[in-house]
């Protein structure tokens, strides 16, 4: 969606990857993305510019602290990500809680005998 913002294109094509797809679907589905309301897409464009700016701001300061951390919708990409702790070693020192990931099974107390 980015990259068609970027290239002054008012469409775009988008790939999915599906994590757990059923047995029949396709693995990489793609979808054709068209702006239409010149609204929404100066709304989009505005949070890409801003968005580039914060990580440049990172970049040039050497300061990973200054860039959002997108966890995914339900924080799935920090669930078994090998860098947890290195991340959480910057956003402690940002003054953000540490990511506690959730259990991958739930978790039964055991009963009493």
């Amino acid at each position: 969606m980015y990259y068609a913002l970027a290239s002054g294109s008012d469409s775009g094509i988008v790939q999915v990857q599906r994590i757990m797809p059923r047995d029949s679907a396709n693995i990489f589905p793609a979808f054709k993305l068209t702006f239409k309301d010149q609204a929404a897409k100066d709304k989009l464009l505005a949070e890409f510019r801003e968005r580039k700016q914060t990580f440049q701001n990172g970049l040039d300061k050497e300061d990973a602290s200054l860039v959002p951390i997108y966890r995914g919708e339900n924080e799935w990409l920090c669930q078994e990500c090998p860098y947890i702790s290195e991340c959480n070693v910057i956003e402690v020192a940002a003054g953000n809680a540490a990511f506690k990931p959730r259990p991958k099974y739930p978790v039964r107390k055991k009963k009493k005998a």
